[in-house]
């Protein structure tokens, strides 16, 4: 897949946003959320047969931006609930960054998480990116 951007033309010359921006606001938004944790890329063996996927997609189509997250809900949590208020949180967020129309926030729950289930360490998160 081709590497998304946003280019905004300003009076001077052009405005270009890497995708990778967008992705880490989203990333940083989906951490205000309570009882949502990222869907992270598998590792090892998932990642060789194809199973490993990024939490955060980007469809950029002209000045849009549309959403794909995937998380993981911790038990006990109402799922719409957390949808909407993640939906509302990633669009908030970006809509302040004044780069892009905001299209879609799409929401995939790939994951229930036990609530006892610790979270990783930073260590092992490097470890299993």
């Amino acid at each position: 897949m081709a590497e998304q951007h946003v280019v905004i033309e300003l009076a001077l010359g052009k405005l270009t946003v890497q995708g990778e921006v967008l992705s880490t606001t989203v990333t940083k938004a989906l951490n205000k959320v309570e009882g949502v944790r990222p869907h992270r890329k598998a590792g090892g063996v998932m990642a060789i047969f194809g199973g490993g996927e990024d939490s955060v997609q980007l469809d950029v189509q002209g000045d849009t931006v549309n959403v794909e997250v995937r998380i993981g809900v911790i038990l006990g949590y109402p799922v719409q609930e957390v949808s909407l208020a993640i939906q509302e949180v990633i669009r908030g967020e970006l809509e302040q960054l004044g780069i892009a129309k905001v299209g879609t926030v799409n929401v995939a729950i790939k994951r229930l998480i036990p609530p006892d289930e610790e979270p990783q360490s930073k260590e092992e998160e490097k470890r299993d990116a």
